[in-house]
């Protein structure tokens, strides 16, 4: 009997880690409408987040076909395209990847106009590197934080040509209703929580971490998006004059339960409900896309990688 229950137990293991490596090869596109008096031009947009250096096809080929076959306007990334380690200490790995996302980037750039925010693992990747939080470089020994940064080095190469929003908004000529603002948290709003409660964001907070550009006396005519990495702030940008915040960070909740919604996030907590999809508030909308990689617990179960195709409308009118 005993053999026989280590014996089912292993299979069941087995066969959940054959479909979570099947599901991590694969792209699912998810489609959004939002409408507002805002808009007087439909816009497609695509909203891409947390690839964490993984590949779909050789080069990415497979991704860059299906963005090919979307026809989006604008390609806005979320964050977390890299891995960036944590620094423990020397002797620990705390190497950052960025080749992949670099030649990604590359092709990007060349075909779309691409609109980059920051995620914690590039925020820590320069901190590493010094461009960012000073208390990680000072932390670091010399080669390491010389090996950090070369890769910030060929990141930041690959960004050429790439709006790079880090705590700033910008208006493009090309779609003059829309203002998007890149909102950068410090590290510390990424800790671990378990179930303890967030790190509170006060209104004059926001304002420095989005470079002052948004806030209670945001403009009324432009549709403000908010490329905001962390899913657990949105409230606060809506209070604080976002139409649409679009955030990733959590992966999908990595297992996906029936009624449940997402096991884990990466910051420890259970069945979040804010894992992925759209959730209204006020006036404005989050959308949470459930990423493309993983990072650390390479698991995906009933959890598609996702690419997000956003199709900005104005008002449906009445016969």
């Amino acid at each position: 009997m005993y053999r026989i229950a280590v014996f089912l137990i292993l299979s069941v293991v087995f066969l959940l880690k054959k479909r979570s490596d099947y599901e991590r090869k694969q792209l699912k596109t998810e489609y959004y409408r939002f409408f507002s008096e805002k808009l007087s031009t439909p816009r497609r947009l695509v909203f891409l987040s947390d690839l964490h250096e993984a590949e779909f096809g050789e080069g990415n080929r497979q991704l860059m076909e299906r963005l090919r076959e979307l026809r989006p306007e604008l390609i806005l990334i979320g964050g977390d395209f890299i891995v960036s380690r944590k620094y423990r200490g020397e002797g620990r790995d705390c190497t950052d990847q960025v080749e992949r996302t670099a030649a990604l980037l590359r092709e990007l750039r060349q075909e779309y106009p691409v609109i980059y925010a920051l995620g914690n693992h590039e925020s820590r990747m320069l901190g590493k590197a010094g461009c960012g939080e000073q208390g990680l470089f000072c932390r670091m020994p010399e080669s390491l934080r010389q090996r950090a940064q070369k890769a910030a080095a060929r990141w930041n190469d690959a960004l050429s040509g790439i709006e790079l929003l880090d705590r700033r908004s910008i208006c493009m000529a090309e779609m003059p209703e829309l203002r998007i603002s890149g909102l950068t948290l410090p590290l510390s709003y990424y800790g671990k929580l378990f179930f303890r409660k967030k790190k509170p964001l006060s209104d004059a907070e926001y304002a420095e971490y989005s470079g002052g550009t948004t806030g209670k006396i945001a403009e009324k005519e432009r549709f403000q998006i908010v490329l905001l990495h962390s899913p657990l702030y949105h409230k606060e940008a809506i209070r604080n004059g976002a139409d649409l915040v679009l955030s990733g960070h959590f992966h999908g909740g990595t297992v996906r339960l029936p009624y449940l919604g997402g096991l884990m996030s990466p910051q420890f907590q259970l069945f979040r409900k804010e894992c992925a999809g759209v959730f209204p508030y006020r006036n404005g909308r989050m959308l949470v896309n459930r990423g493309m990689g993983t990072h650390s617990v390479n698991v995906r179960l009933n959890d598609l990688p996702e690419i997000s195709v956003i199709d900005l409308l104005p008002p449906e009118r009445k016969a």
